[in-house]
């Protein structure tokens, strides 16, 4: 039986609605407002202390957002980065709700070389790393401006992380997962080996995330969840022989109790943090 009960936000036009259904980014800002990135149509902005719900949407008006499908969504102090499909970047003002800067790819080596801004994070020593379409970009705060890392190849990125280390992991869409070490410039590769169960089970990763343990979780396409162990450099596979509903896996997060909730395409999973046991939850 199924004993937790969810709050539920769809596109009804009521108070409570959000302004899309293709959900891709959330994110809570230091104001305590809890942003929703669409798909479809545009971002919404959830007051906790209120519940009023602001829509953001494109209106071709100055400090508008620049695109109604939105991907990688990150607060920054009082502002917030919306990385968006094939219309670059846009910064808001939290407090104004404004747009007050926007980038988009250009010619010059300190360019982006894309406007398809897949992912945002922002790593312990405070620097942005936007991955994107074609290769993964850090932002030079001094010069207003963006580096390509050199050490990860140009390839459709999908996903990045830190880890307790500060190392950057990029997963990508078709080519596995890349780590970065920013202190040293290193590279390494992870990537899918037919008949080695000691490797990543997909190529199309969707989501990266690091326990409470320092384990890495790979969310695939295909091939369902993966555990690296970074210390032994082992692998252990979750598919739909381990219980999993589906092989398609989207995104992963931890609660306070260490377990983990991991979205599929045939419903929203809860993994024991000790036992490894699935709890799926469907309509």
């Amino acid at each position: 039986k199924q004993h937790i009960t969810f709050k539920k936000y769809f596109p009804d036009h009521s108070k409570e609605s959000i302004s899309g259904s293709a959900v891709r980014e959330i994110c809570e800002d230091k104001f305590g407002n809890l942003w929703i990135g669409t798909e479809d149509a545009g971002i919404s902005k959830v007051n906790h202390a209120t519940n009023e719900i602001t829509h953001y949407m494109p209106t071709g008006k100055r400090g508008s957002i620049s695109n109604s499908n939105i991907h990688g969504l990150l607060a920054v102090g009082n502002e917030l980065w919306v990385g968006t499909f094939e219309r670059g970047l846009d910064v808001i003002d939290i407090k104004s709700g404004k747009v007050k800067k926007h980038y988009r790819s250009g010619p010059g080596p300190n360019d982006l070389k894309s406007d398809f801004i897949v992912t945002l994070i922002q790593s312990k020593q405070g620097a942005i790393y936007a991955d994107t379409s074609f290769g993964v970009f850090r932002y030079n705060a001094g010069n207003d401006n963006f580096d390509i890392i050199k050490a990860l190849p140009q390839r459709f990125y999908s996903c990045l992380l830190e880890d307790d280390e500060g190392n950057i992991w990029a997963g990508t869409h078709g080519d596995g997962v890349w780590l970065y070490n920013p202190k040293t410039g290193a590279s390494r590769h992870y990537i899918n080996e037919a008949g080695n169960n000691n490797s990543l089970s997909g190529n199309f990763v969707n989501a990266l995330h690091e326990d409470d343990q320092k384990t890495i979780w790979m969310a695939t396409e295909g091939g369902g969840l993966c555990r690296l162990d970074k210390g032994l450099n082992h692998f252990t596979r979750y598919t739909t022989a381990e219980g999993l509903p589906s092989n398609f896996v989207f995104k992963i997060l931890e609660d306070s109790k260490h377990n983990l909730w991991i979205t599929t395409s045939k419903g929203l999973v809860n993994m024991h943090a000790l036992t490894r046991n699935f709890t799926v939850y469907t309509k």
